[in-house]
């Protein structure tokens, strides 16, 4: 058996990457260099960003507040870690801009996604 590095994304977003058209995942550190360019699964953690759906819902430009919308605790796809793209290049700037990105440092691309059934 293969193990398959996963990255647990939180509800509602997990679900804009696989049903939409967000190919990015913002974190606060650079993603470990094995795995740029290689397959990743693509976990939706248990926790639902209720706060988040909102925002969520204007990026699909669909309604999104029904809950059982979003698969939790599970892997749902696959995708390609395309690298990642560091959000700021001095201290000064990176506090500036971690403030307006919620304290996200470098945005992963995460082209070429498979979405798996659930």
């Amino acid at each position: 058996m293969t193990n398959l590095p996963c990255l647990s994304i939180r509800q509602p977003w997990l679900y804009c990457i696989t049903d939409g058209d967000k190919r990015t995942e913002n974190r606060t550190w650079k993603p470990p260099s094995g795995l740029i360019g290689k397959r990743i699964g693509l976990h939706a953690s248990i926790t639902l960003s209720r706060q988040d759906v909102p925002a969520a819902a204007r990026l699909m430009r669909v309604n999104l507040h029904h809950a059982d919308l979003f698969t939790r605790g599970a892997i749902v796809a696959t995708a390609r870690l395309a690298g990642y793209v560091r959000v700021c290049a001095t201290a000064q700037e990176c506090c500036q801009r971690l403030v307006r990105w919620g304290g996200f440092g470098a945005v992963w691309p995460v082209p070429s996604v498979l979405r798996m059934a659930c």
